[in-house]
């Protein structure tokens, strides 16, 4: 059995559409919708934790959605962008969840080995909702998230016609059957003293604190390639000799320029430098350039896992 949890409130909308093109894509198989707009599930308070002693004293049906999710061969999620935020529908979901596991651990890890994916639709951030749904599935698993921009289609978010655009739909079916082109890039991590070279660019229409990486073309190193998008994206010139290590590669996923689901590995190298350049912004999708305090850059960017790597570069 398939089970679809559609959280919007909403009738009719993009979320309810995406939940009817997953019911298609499976159609030789039994699928299970959870609408959360046809019924009131209550959140948790005006309570003495009964969850915690004995069994969660409301009974208004949101336990059967945690029961066909355990006894489910797979489990699709979707979600709306609230603030940034899944919608409050999805914390409400969270917060029943005690009353179903009831501290029976077997019960919890059979339910975070489901295997689920994520269709968020959002026009905006998307950091937080990683934070988010990892709690879906098992410690140290990566959440696979399809994120929906509306706006990249040429459809009004409200209108609820997200599915009516074709490619819109087939990204549906090739990230149910995890169907992705691959690519491989090379960042670079230049130190300068105590400061990092950046880069900000538009991310679904939003300006984005990074660092430069680009493509690596076929029968190029990572080295030269990291190398060569620094210059090119920056202007700052790096060579082998300001080479200093490398750290693990990581993987993201997104949606290209053509439509298409790119599941992408990047490969950061650190390099440190003992001057500055002339910089520049030299691509179109990169707004400004410059070397930020490593301090003030922790603090600005919203990608927990550069975070990391920059504390993991600074002690190489």
């Amino acid at each position: 059995m398939i089970v679809v949890v559609n959280f919007s409130s909403r009738k009719d909308g993009n979320c309810y559409r995406i939940s009817g093109v997953i019911k298609k894509h499976f159609k030789d198989k039994k699928v299970k919708i959870y609408n959360f707009y046809e019924n009131t599930y209550s959140s948790c308070g005006h309570c003495d934790y009964e969850c915690f002693k004995k069994r969660c004293k409301v009974n208004d049906g949101i336990n059967e959605i945690f029961k066909s999710i355990v006894q489910s061969e797979e489990t699709i999620f979707v979600l709306p962008n609230y603030c940034d935020y899944p919608n409050s529908n999805y914390f409400l979901f969270n917060e029943r969840s005690c009353g179903f596991f009831n501290g029976n651990k077997d019960l919890l890890n059979r339910y975070l080995s489901i295997n689920k994916k994520f269709i968020v639709v959002s026009n905006s951030c998307h950091t937080n909702f990683y934070d988010a749904l990892k709690y879906q599935v098992n410690e140290n698993t990566k959440p696979e998230i399809l994120y929906f921009n509306s706006r990249k289609f040429n459809q009004n978010p409200i209108d609820g016609t997200l599915m009516s655009n074709s490619d819109a739909e087939a990204l549906v079916h090739d990230f149910l059957d995890s169907k992705y082109l691959e690519e491989e890039s090379a960042m670079a991590i230049v130190f300068y003293k105590d400061l990092v070279l950046t880069t900000v660019e538009e991310v679904y229409d939003r300006p984005t604190l990074s660092l430069p990486k680009g493509h690596i073309e076929k029968g190029e190193s990572v080295l030269d390639a990291a190398i060569r998008e620094c210059f090119e994206e920056t202007n700052e010139v790096i060579t082998k000799d300001n080479y200093v290590n490398k750290l693990n590669p990581f993987e993201i996923t997104f949606i290209n320029h053509h439509n298409k689901l790119v599941k992408k590995i990047i490969y950061p190298l650190i390099f440190r430098v003992d001057k500055i350049g002339e910089l520049a912004a030299k691509e179109d999708r990169i707004k400004k350039v410059k070397y930020l305090p490593i301090g003030e850059f922790l603090l600005k960017c919203t990608y927990d896992n550069v975070k990391t790597m920059i504390m993991e570069a600074i002690s190489k």
